[in-house]
């Protein structure tokens, strides 16, 4: 780790002139080492590094920083570029000085963010740099599903059977076909939840990170998202419902439930996935705690789809 730590040294002094006063190393994602580091110039920075296997994270999340950096937009946080670190693909970002009492991003402001990146992206937008949201989903499933079948987890339960039946007996891909491919795409997160939407006390706004996931797609799986992954505090054994509720409050007419609750079957199904697949990875029991009311929604979804066929 300390050679690790010296080629990112080396690495902001050659390309940013910044000399490092502190590396540290930060709790990391399932897709990246991350790094904070303090410098002379009391500037303060973000390390992502991405191994060779994750190459398509980092292809991706350069993209996406490119295309706000080039629009000058600060819907992110300040991008320096990206350099090859060691064997690690990286990039570097100035780190968001949040308040200490970190504020918890609210719906109504989470809505506000979100419709700032659709509107950025409607128009002018550079869509050969960016991959089908349909692509990116199936990639990920597909790579959990390697993850589990090592382990023999669908043995357990089928649902997590990558080419499982959804509610209205379709596979996956093709379901993913009918609802992915039109020509309404913009920019969208893939990962848009609290976590991920940070506040910035010097700018006084907040800023989104975390682009691994980027693609073009239907912003609507965005909203959905974000209202699901409150399902986790909940029993709830109606996550449409609860997707509706959220919608509601929002008292926004512009809003098309439709378009945004059909998206509530394939965002359980990714984070069941998700969390099941990092316990797998990390032997941390939390995740499966985590997992459980995502995976009981899911299964009431399918019930209910059961029902409705018979």
């Amino acid at each position: 780790m300390n050679k690790l730590k010296e080629e990112i040294s080396n690495t902001l002094i050659s390309h940013l002139s910044v000399t490092p006063r502190q590396i540290t190393r930060l709790d990391s994602g399932l897709s990246v080492l991350k790094f904070t580091v303090s410098s002379d110039s009391n500037t303060k920075f973000v390390i992502r590094l991405y191994p060779p296997d994750r190459n398509s994270y980092f292809k991706r999340e350069r993209a996406a920083y490119e295309y706000f950096s080039n629009k000058k937009s600060n819907l992110v946080p300040k991008y320096y570029g990206n350099f090859k670190i060691a064997s690690y693909q990286s990039i570097i970002l100035k780190y968001v000085d949040e308040p200490k009492i970190k504020p918890t991003i609210e719906l109504a402001e989470a809505y506000k963010v979100w419709l700032s990146l659709k509107e950025l992206s409607k128009n002018n937008f550079n869509r050969s740099n960016f991959s089908l949201h349909s692509e990116v989903i199936i990639e990920t499933l597909g790579k959990i599903h390697q993850i589990l079948t090592e382990r023999d987890l669908h043995s357990v339960d089928p649902i997590f059977d990558f080419k499982f039946k959804n509610s209205m007996g379709l596979s996956i891909e093709r379901w993913l076909n009918l609802n992915l491919y039109s020509t309404n795409h913009t920019l969208i997160h893939g990962d848009f939840y609290p976590e991920n939407i940070l506040f910035e006390e010097e700018t006084n706004s907040f800023k989104i990170i975390d682009w691994e996931y980027a693609s073009l797609g239907d912003p609507n799986f965005d909203l959905c998202y974000f209202m699901l992954y409150s399902l986790g505090k909940s029993k709830f054994s109606d996550p449409i419902e609860h997707v509706k509720d959220k919608l509601h409050s929002l008292n926004d007419s512009r809003i098309d439930q439709e378009k945004v609750t059909k998206w509530t079957e394939l965002v359980l199904l990714l984070m069941v996935s998700w969390f099941i697949s990092a316990f797998y990875r990390t032997n941390d029991i939390k995740f499966i705690k985590i997992a459980a009311p995502y995976f009981r929604g899911l299964k009431s979804i399918l019930k209910n789809g059961e029902n409705h066929q018979n």
